[in-house]
This record gives structure tokens, sequence and C-alpha cells, in this order.
């Protein structure tokens, strides 16, 4: 009698257990987060990927809301996520990528002392601009909005970007 009274609880537990646990329709928090990150890495990037010769799949802010920015947050409230929730962590991804690029591009030349370690902080942004354009380009998703095209020459497009970058350096330091 013990053994099934045993039983008895142990199942009552696990329906407990069961029943409180998470459902399948309960929204998956992580994987939106890497999806809202994505987007955020593309919004961020356009621009610059443009510089690289990639082409845009959006040509404006509207469009970009109506072909990236609705749709993803379209498809996180069919996950069950709320609206009101979905739009927050879009933003609030948006501006952490934002402020991560801001981070990078204020932080890139701390410590240089000399023309030649700027010049190598520059080579060295230059780089993870090429990179981060080629992977958006390439991810199934992103490429949609970040998009390969016979002009995406890198090495000539980061030559030209470089150049340029730092003729201004030399410039600005002849100035002083």
């Amino acid at each position: 009698m013990r053994l099934s009274r045993g039983l008895s609880v142990l199942t009552a537990s696990a329906a407990l257990v069961w029943a409180t646990g998470p459902s399948a329709a309960d929204p998956d928090y992580l994987a939106q987060g890497e999806q809202f990150a994505l987007v955020a890495r593309v919004v961020t990037s356009m621009k610059s990927c443009e510089r690289f010769g990639y082409r845009m799949g959006v040509s404006s802010p509207d469009e970009l809301q109506d072909k990236l920015l609705n749709p993803i947050i379209a498809q996180a409230v069919r996950e069950g996520v709320d609206v009101a929730t979905a739009e927050t962590l879009v933003a609030a991804a948006i501006r952490e990528e934002r402020e991560r690029q801001n981070y990078l591009s204020q932080h890139g030349s701390d410590g240089t002392e000399t023309l030649a370690e700027l010049e190598a902080s520059v080579v060295t942004m230059m780089d993870y601009w090429a990179d981060r354009c080629r992977s958006l380009a390439d991810d199934p998703f992103a490429g949609r909005f970040v998009i390969h095209t016979t002009a995406a020459n890198e090495a000539a497009a980061k030559a030209r970007i470089i150049e340029t970058t730092l003729a201004q350096v030399r410039a600005a330091a002849a100035e002083r």
C-alpha cells in the first residue's frame, strides 16, 4: 500500500511540474533576442556596407520598416511575444548595436601615439567592417538586405576607404 501511495504522490508531482512548466506557446526569448540582434546588425551596418560596394535590399527608412522591422516584429508576435515587447526588444537591440559601434569608433585609436599606430588602427577597423558586411551578405536572412554585387570588391573598396581615411588623418595631423 505504501508503494502505491508513493507512486500516486510521485505521479501527482510529475503532473504538477508538467502543467506548470514551459508550454509550446511560451515565446523563446533567447532565439528572438538573437534574431533581433541580427536585425540590429543589418540596420546599423547598411551605410558602411554600401561603402564596400554591397547593395542594400531597401532604399528608404519606410521601406526598411516595411520589409525588415515589421516582419520581424510580426514573427515574434506569432511566436508568442506581445507587440509592445517585440517593438521594445528590437529598438533595444538596435540601440545597443549603435552604442557598440560608437564605442568601437571612439576607442579604436585609444593609446595610439604615432601616426603609424593610428594608421594600423584604421586598417583594423576596415577589416572589421569588411568581415561584418561579408558575413551579413552570406547570412540567409540578412543577405536579403545586404546583398553581394559584382561591385562588392572588398579589397579595392577597403583600400580606397583606408587611403581616404588616412589622407584625412594625415591632413588633420599636419594642421596640429
